[in-house]
């Protein structure tokens, strides 16, 4: 995941050397410097078992999801870049991503919802404010929300629930949702991000939301560049 400075690609260690797609796989952070060739580790040791971390625009925070690891069972942490702060969010769910001006988070509450809401940066430590609205689909899964750059949209995978078809080359039998696992009628959509009522997509109009791939082959983990 990108530093806001475009320098550094920050990413997630294995913990073991083998392989697993599991999604909390994970021990500390490392920043990756494009321009020296080096690489440096998060001054905190403790760090572990995170995924789906994004930084905010100015690159003192990083949000993300822990998952049996740190003391918690499943939370939704805000992590100090550069230092030992880490705050427990309380929020539902997993794979937080910052707006482009670090003033809210989107994050999936569950498998069949996503919410938006601000942070309250005045509170100490900081806290998150009652979602503004929320998308819902009551049939199929939806997850990895992302921002465009502008902060007008989000896009997001949609798509039913099952296991990986093991039979495509480098794919694994896991949750459809996770990234490495071939999701058979899985498609990504955009939704404008001014909303401030829910969005059931079961029962919306057809302007509600923009349809961007219908291969179904798989599509999710989408991300934006202007």
């Amino acid at each position: 995941f990108w530093h806001p400075n475009g320098e550094v690609i920050a990413y997630l260690p294995q913990e073991y050397k083998k392989f697993n797609v599991v999604d909390y796989y994970t021990k500390g952070i490392a920043f990756f410097n494009l321009k020296t060739g080096e690489t440096h580790l998060h001054p905190n040791e403790k760090l572990h078992h995170l995924y789906n971390p994004s930084f905010g625009p100015k690159g003192r925070w990083i949000v993300s999801t822990v998952h049996a690891g740190m003391g918690f069972k499943h939370a939704i942490l805000l992590i100090e870049a550069d230092g030992l702060e880490v705050h427990d969010l309380k929020i539902p769910g997993c794979r937080p991503v910052f707006s482009p001006d670090g003033m809210k988070v989107a994050w999936g509450p569950g498998d069949h919802e996503l919410s938006v809401a601000e942070i309250d940066y005045s509170k100490n430590p900081p806290q998150m404010k009652t979602p503004r609205f929320s998308i819902k689909d009551e049939v199929q899964k939806i997850y990895h929300v992302d921002w465009s750059p502008d902060g007008s949209f989000l896009s997001l995978s949609r798509g039913p629930n099952g296991k990986g078809d093991i039979s495509k080359p480098g794919t694994h039998a896991s949750a459809c949702e996770i990234v490495g696992v071939h999701a058979k009628g899985w498609n990504l959509i955009a939704v404008a991000a001014d909303r401030t009522s829910d969005l059931n997509l079961n029962k919306a109009e057809k302007d509600a939301f923009v349809t961007l791939t219908n291969s179904g082959a798989s599509n999710k983990g989408s991300d934006w560049f202007e």
